[in-house]
């Protein structure tokens, strides 16, 4: 099993955005079947914005998350 260790997802302040789809396709591209994930500093820098965006990550892709 395949494991990404780091990965971090969502809106950053710095104006980028990682979506999840791209990361999905990424992790077939290189065989990750499973990844622990963290949320970036998003542009309102506030910690909970963040979360609440891998929250919803988390509920939507359970078996990959």
């Amino acid at each position: 099993m395949v494991i990404d260790a780091h990965a971090k997802l969502g809106a950053s302040y710095t104006g980028t955005h990682y979506r999840v789809e791209d990361y999905l396709k990424e992790m077939d591209r290189n065989q990750i079947e499973r990844a622990l994930i963290c949320a970036q500093k998003p542009p309102s820098y506030q910690v909970e914005d963040g979360n609440d965006e891998i929250a919803e990550i988390l509920a939507s892709y359970p078996d990959k998350f």
